[in-house]
């Protein structure tokens, strides 16, 4: 989840009567797209980089803001446009597939999925190393993590390439009232051990002791990932 420029940016697309009251107070359209795309370029660069590890595999990545229109809000008070919260939130329904295409777009790249270990993901088998780490979005909604490889070829396109997933036991929105970032935690059997009794019921979660799940911390409510196996290497 590196930048996402673009959810802002369809956000402040707007519809003929909000771009006849922009152009009438004198602003460009085309200068107006290039000022927010840097404005939210400079938004996520402030995001703090989160990490959490356990098992000889460790998750680097960037949070994930859940409430956009708000920071939406907020760059375009700071860049001195005349649109209110409800504008914003008329205009986000109004580019609603737009919204959700940008912001699967940009949150392909959320941080690094880093492993010591061999770990089985369902069907795939993930080697020791360093791999790209993306949320995967349909209908704003958050499903899955994704792991992937990539390389850049001659031409300078990327090509990416897929080593597994992380699947959520249940889906849950991409944007909620709270306003609270995204938080990752891996979770092993030593600390669901630790949590309390109500928790641990709460969870239904059973694991092995090579075994962790992930947990998503969104808005008010946790997110658990199914369970997923690591085999540590022999020891000669």
């Amino acid at each position: 989840m590196q930048n996402i420029p673009k959810i802002l940016l369809f956000l402040l697309i707007t519809p003929p009567l909000l771009i006849h009251s922009l152009s009438a107070q004198g602003f460009n359209q085309k200068d107006l797209e290039k000022k927010i795309r840097k404005k939210v370029e400079d938004e996520f660069k402030k995001l703090p980089t989160l990490q959490t590890s356990a098992l000889g595999i460790t998750i680097t990545y960037k949070k994930i803001p859940s409430d956009y229109i708000n920071l939406a809000l907020n760059i375009a008070k700071s860049l001195g446009l005349p649109l209110n919260r409800q504008q914003l939130q008329v205009l986000a329904k109004q580019y609603s597939s737009k919204i959700e295409s940008a912001v699967a777009k940009h949150t392909g790249k959320i941080g690094t999925l880093e492993t010591t270990v061999k770990i089985k993901l369902g069907r795939k088998t993930v080697s020791p190393g360093k791999y790209h780490l993306g949320v995967s979005v349909r209908k704003f909604r958050i499903y899955q993590l994704v792991l992937y490889t990539e390389k850049t070829l001659k031409n300078g396109r990327k090509k990416k390439k897929f080593a597994g997933k992380i699947t959520f036991r249940k889906s849950f929105p991409l944007k909620t009232s709270q306003g609270v970032p995204l938080e990752l935690h891996i979770i092993t059997k030593e600390k669901l051990k630790k949590m309390p009794k109500k928790t641990q019921r709460k969870f239904r979660l059973r694991l092995k002791k090579n075994q962790f799940a992930l947990q998503a911390n969104y808005g008010k409510r946790t997110y658990l990932s199914r369970a997923y196996t690591t085999y540590p290497k022999k020891n000669n």
